[in-house]
């Protein structure tokens, strides 16, 4: 049985490996990432997902006044909106966690930086993508950024080129079929 979320137990727990996880994952993009400790300076709930809790949380630095944050996304037994009695996988977040390290080793930069899955606490902490512009804002209000969509289009081409059996291989190509079988969320 999953113990209680708790952001500050989860952050507990990797006292020791968070800060080198956030360093080598993040200190290239966010040289504050490189002072960063795992003790929680503030928090704040985010994102309009209807399954999943979504935190931006500030990091303290040890010796720098610069701020980092990560983003840290709890998948409950249940649909969020719905709440307990519309129960539901939490095997959800792992196999968007393996999705996220996929696409970040096949087209680095795809998706959020991946820094760490936590199966008890059933939670994914990733970096946080705050300053990014939200392309869907951006076609509501009709801009379309051809550059933008041209990245889009070549990521998109290249994961799947390399995920095709005849790139990957058959032992691999398998592989991947196992980590992304998720038949109860194909089931909703």
């Amino acid at each position: 049985m999953m113990a209680e979320f708790s952001l500050e137990t989860l952050f507990k727990l990797h006292t020791t490996d968070l800060p080198n996880l956030i360093k080598d994952c993040l200190s290239p993009k966010l040289p504050a990432a490189e002072h960063v400790t795992a003790d929680i300076d503030h928090w704040e709930e985010i994102g309009e997902g209807n399954l999943n809790f979504v935190y931006r949380v500030w990091l303290k630095p040890h010796d720098s006044t610069q701020e980092c944050t990560v983003i840290v996304k709890y998948a409950p037994a249940y649909i969020k909106v719905l709440g307990p009695s519309y129960p539901l996988t939490q095997k959800r977040l792992e196999v968007e966690f393996a999705a996220m390290l996929q696409y970040h080793k096949l087209y680095s930069g795809c998706v959020p930086a991946p820094i760490l899955f936590d199966k008890q606490q059933n939670t994914i902490i990733m970096e946080d993508l705050r300053g990014y512009e939200i392309m869907r804002n951006q076609l509501i209000k009709g801009v379309v950024d051809t550059a933008v969509v041209k990245e889009l289009m070549v990521s998109i081409a290249t994961t799947h080129r390399l995920t095709l059996q005849s790139s990957c291989g058959l032992d691999e190509y398998k592989r991947l079929c196992d980590v992304f079988s998720n038949k109860d969320m194909v089931s909703i």
